[in-house]
C-alpha cells in the first residue's frame, strides 16, 4: 500500500520513499472556516469560564476572594471541561485521535525533561539573579501564606499546562491539521502549518489588550516562580 501523507512531503521523505502520495488539500474556504470555528471554540470556552464557576459554589466567598489562585483554577477547569466536551463530540468519543494517549510517552517525557531544565535556567537568570543582585525584596499583590504559595505553584506548574495543552494542542491544533495539511521545513525541523496557526491563537489568547503597555497575560507566575526557586 502506498503511504499517504497529510502534509506536503519534505525532500528527505521523498528520498526515503519516492512513492509517497499526499492527501488532497482542502479549499481556502474550508481552511478559513476551520480557523473561524476554532476561534469561536476558544472564545466560547473563555465566555463559559467567565460565567460558570463550579469551585465557587463550594468555597466561601471570603476565601475565594482572598486566594486568587482559586479563581484561576475555576477558570481553567471550565476551559478544560469545555475542550474535552468538544473533543468528545468531534472525535465521537475517541479521545486518542486528539492526542490523549500514551503512544509517544517516552519521547514526551524526554522533551519535558529538556524543556524543564532550559526553562528553569532561563527563569533563574532572567528573574532570580536580578532580584538577588539588587538586594530588593520582591513584592506581591497577595499575602505570602503557605496556602497561597502552594496554590499558585500548583496552578502554574501543573494545572495550567494540562488545561491549555488539551485546549490548544489537543483540540485546536488537531482540528486544524485536518484541513491545514502543509508544513514548513527549517533545516531538519518540520513544523506543521496547523501548529503555527495554533501558536498564533495561543499568543493572541495571552495578550491583555486592555493594558496600556499590552501586558502579556498575568505576571503573577513569573514573580512567584522567580522568588521561590
Amino acid at each position: 500500500m502506498t503511504p499517504i501523507l497529510s502534509h506536503s512531503p519534505t525532500p528527505r521523505e521523498l528520498d526515503a520513499d519516492p512513492d509517497l502520495t499526499v492527501a488532497p488539500q482542502a479549499s481556502v474556504i474550508r481552511k478559513a472556516v476551520d480557523v473561524l470555528a476554532m476561534l469561536i471554540a476558544f472564545y466560547g470556552s473563555q465566555i463559559a469560564a467567565t460565567y460558570v464557576k463550579p469551585i465557587a459554589m463550594f468555597v466561601p466567598k471570603s476565601i475565594y476572594m482572598e486566594h486568587g489562585w482559586i479563581g484561576y483554577f475555576d477558570h481553567h477547569l471550565v476551559q478544560l471541561l469545555f475542550a474535552l466536551v468538544l473533543i468528545a463530540m468531534l472525535g465521537r468519543g475517541k479521545f486518542s485521535q486528539f492526542g490523549l494517549n500514551l503512544s509517544n510517552a517516552r519521547i514526551s517525557w524526554r522533551i519535558f525533561a529538556v524543556f524543564s531544565l532550559v526553562c528553569s535556567a532561563v527563569v533563574f537568570f532572567v528573574n532570580v539573579v536580578p532580584v538577588l543582585v539588587s538586594h530588593q525584596r520582591p513584592t506581591f499583590d497577595y499575602q505570602l501564606t503557605p496556602a497561597n504559595i502552594a496554590g499558585w505553584l500548583a496552578f502554574e506548574w501543573i494545572f495550567v499546562g494540562i488545561s491549555e495543552e488539551i485546549l490548544f494542542r489537543g483540540l485546536i491544533q488537531t482540528y486544524l491539521s485536518r484541513s491545514w495539511r502543509s508544513a514548513v521545513t527549517i533545516g531538519r525541523v518540520t513544523i506543521p502549518t496547523a501548529g503555527i496557526l495554533t501558536t498564533l491563537i495561543f499568543c493572541l489568547a495571552h495578550i491583555n489588550l486592555r493594558h496600556p503597555q499590552l501586558d502579556w497575560g498575568d505576571r503573577k507566575s513569573t514573580r512567584l516562580n522567580s522568588s521561590h526557586l
